[in-house]
Formats: structure tokens, C-alpha cells, sequence
């Protein structure tokens, strides 16, 4: 039996512009009765990426996290190894470099942006490929396409695509502009035998925003928790969701400060889970 704890930086509790968006969010969360801590002293508030990625066997590994994009910003760099002995976990480590925010899993299936080669250039594309998929104990990993660094900074795969269950893909609306990539991507789904189901947006949306958040949502046992920006345009996105996700609630979180910076609910919430 696993008992899961989210946990959340201190941050979007402490600092001002984050404050409005932790009181929203975790209103709707003592709402349904869900469990959340706070880490203390973290660097930035995206503990997604730095924390430990749960594999498919319920084992704890801990990759290297030193991405390219933080390189010239490292004292907003994460060190997981300040946060491990508080949390009480002992993960296997692996020098790879992985945000968590770059993986996706479900069951024995995950799926990475091949940003993972860029990250780690100083290693063959196929050992990158089996010592991710041996460390978390995957039967397969799929690798996708991502846009290049000055359109998308991270690459990580929860900003374009999500598992829906064993045989369906969510796959995001993209830009105009990346048109190309959302197709490269579709095929990538297809060709691993998966069916894609599109999640849409009117295009007007994207004359204020760059991207579709909303499916950079965090998933509960009982709840999508949607980052939403109260466009106009974002009903008919929620509506999909309840189509496509029949048994969870939906839940939309005007998450407009942290989008501002790049990124959603998922990026900011990582799961402790505790083995009993």
C-alpha cells in the first residue's frame, strides 16, 4: 500500500507574486480532501524537474539535474541533494541529466522530448535512451520532438502531450508557428501504436499567449486540476477534458502567475509516496 503526499515550494506560498495563485490552488485542494506540504528553501518552484522520478516499479531514482537553460542562472538551480535526508528518501542515482518534468509515465511506458540527446551530448543517443528506460524500469520510452531552445526553453514533454490510459494519447494544440512539430510528433504517437486524441483551441487564443497550458495539468487519484488564464477561449478546452478524462473532476486554477514564468501544475507539483 503507497500513500501519496504532494508536496509544493515554499515559494508560491512566501513570495508576492506567486502568493494569489497558492491561495487559489490550494483552496480547491482542502476542497476535495487532498494532502500537500511545502518544501522549504527551495531555489525556484518548479519541483517537478529536481526531484525524483518514480519508475515504473515504484523505485525512486534521482538523475542529474543540471539543465542547459539554467546553466548561465545557476544559483536558481535546485540541489535535490538538500531535500532528500528531509524527505526521508533514499533514490538510486544515475549522472544522467532529466528534468521530471521531461518524463511522462504510465505503467511500463513513458515518453521524453529528445531533448534528453542535447542534455547529455557527451553520450551515445541510444545509451541515453537505455539507461533512462533500465533506471526506472520501463518496457518502452518513447522519444519525441521538441521545438528548438529560443521557442521552447525546456523542451519537456508535459507541455505538449499526456497519457490518457494504455491506448490514447492527449496531444496539445500547438502555435501556428509549430505547426510542423505538432505533426512530427502525432506520427512519433502513431508509430508506437497509439492513438492520438487532439486537444483544441480556438486560434484566437493565441494572439495573447505562446502556448496552451491547460495541459500542463496535475492529476490526482480524483481531480485534473487545469491551469487555466480566464480567456474566453478555455471553456471549450475543459469541456474535452471531461470528455477525454470521464472520471476525474475538473478543476480549472487560474494559474496566471506561475504561466508567466514558464510553467504550470504540473511543473510546480511532485509526489512523495510513501511506502507502507
Amino acid at each position: 500500500m503507497s500513500d501519496r503526499v504532494l508536496f509544493l515550494s515554499s515559494w508560491l506560498r512566501d513570495a508576492k507574486k506567486y502568493a494569489p495563485f497558492y491561495r487559489r490552488f490550494t483552496k480547491e485542494l482542502r476542497k476535495r480532501g487532498e494532502q500537500w506540504k511545502l518544501l522549504e528553501k527551495t531555489r525556484d518552484i518548479w519541483c517537478r524537474d529536481f526531484l525524483p522520478i518514480y519508475g515504473a516499479g515504484g523505485v525512486a531514482v534521482q538523475f542529474r539535474y543540471a539543465p542547459v537553460y539554467l546553466a548561465v542562472k545557476d544559483r536558481y538551480r535546485s540541489r535535490p541533494e538538500e531535500f532528500l535526508p528531509e524527505l526521508g528518501i533514499s533514490p538510486r542515482f544515475c549522472d544522467l541529466k532529466l528534468d521530471g518534468g521531461n518524463l511522462l509515465l504510465h505503467g511500463g511506458a513513458a515518453i521524453v522530448s529528445d531533448r534528453i540527446f542535447s542534455e547529455n551530448s557527451d553520450r551515445d543517443e541510444k545509451e541515453v535512451v537505455e539507461t533512462i528506460r533500465t533506471m526506472l524500469e520501463l518496457d518502452r520510452l518513447i522519444v519525441i520532438p521538441c521545438d528548438l531552445p529560443k521557442i521552447d526553453m525546456t523542451g519537456h514533454a508535459d507541455g505538449m502531450c499526456r497519457f490518457i490510459d494504455d491506448k490514447h494519447i492527449l496531444l496539445n494544440d500547438f502555435h501556428p508557428e509549430s505547426r510542423d512539430l505538432k505533426e512530427n510528433v502525432e506520427k512519433v504517437f502513431r508509430d508506437a501504436g497509439f492513438e492520438v486524441v487532439p486537444l483544441k483551441v480556438d486560434s484566437g487564443y493565441y494572439k495573447e499567449n505562446d502556448w496552451l497550458c491547460a495541459i500542463n495539468f496535475y492529476e490526482s487519484d480524483q481531480a485534473l486540476y487545469v491551469p487555466v488564464l480566464g480567456t474566453m477561449h478555455e471553456e471549450d478546452v475543459l469541456q474535452q477534458l471531461e470528455r477525454h478524462f470521464p472520471s476525474k473532476e475538473i478543476v480549472p486554477i487560474d494559474s496566471q502567475e506561475i504561466v508567466k514564468d514558464g510553467g504550470a501544475l504540473n511543473c510546480v507539483s511532485w509526489e512523495y509516496i510513501k511506502e507502507e
